[in-house]
């Protein structure tokens, strides 16, 4: 977070020196952050980019794993039973007439 107020909301009560190391983190260090513990320690921290491609791999190859809580099928995406276009699919058609 590179605005002072939300970092101080965010991590005012762990300590101050955990506000400046957030508010110093530069745009292009995506991936790093400032992490709180119970102790009133805090940390920088990195996470490794993942592309969304991958995200998207990597939710697929792991779905059947996502346990029928019938309480939450409400909120289960539909997938989509038929695809769609931008154009007519007999956009040929469309322009004999």
């Amino acid at each position: 977070m590179n605005d002072e107020t939300t970092a101080k909301m965010a991590l005012g009560d762990i300590s101050p020196s955990a506000v400046l190391a957030a508010t110093g983190i530069a745009p292009e260090q995506r991936g790093v952050a400032v992490a709180g513990d119970s102790s009133g320690g805090w940390s920088l921290v990195r996470s490794p980019l993942t592309e969304l491609a991958d995200a998207v791999a990597a939710c697929a190859e792991h779905a059947h794993l996502t346990p029928d809580i019938p309480g939450l099928t409400a909120f289960r995406p539909v997938p989509a039973t038929t695809a769609f276009a931008l154009v007519p699919a007999d956009a040929s058609a469309a322009d004999k007439d």
